[in-house]
């Protein structure tokens, strides 16, 4: 019986540090190399420098801006009928 008792958190400590270098979340993920990280840092400040450099694009992009007019022309409520009085009864 003592012997089990001890055998156990010898062999719980040494499963322990086996599955620590194991990745069990995700265990196909393939991790970045330290070339790999610093070619997507670069690839991500060119792509911020080309940005700055690009000239301000319109904000609008209607291609009919230029046949219609600047300002819808404003429309005017529709009036109701007005009730027809009722003839008074003398």
């Amino acid at each position: 019986m003592r012997t089990r008792f001890l055998s156990a958190p010898i062999l719980l400590a040494l499963t322990a540090s086996a599955s620590a270098q194991m990745n069990l979340a995700a265990p196909n993920m393939k991790y970045k190399t330290q070339e790999e990280v610093d070619q997507a840092i670069q690839r991500d400040k060119d792509y911020k420098a080309t940005m700055q450099k690009l000239p301000d694009q319109k904000a609008s992009n209607d291609p009919w801006g230029n046949i219609r007019s600047s300002a819808p022309a404003p429309t005017e409520p529709k009036q109701k009928p007005k009730p027809k009085k009722k003839a008074s009864a003398q």
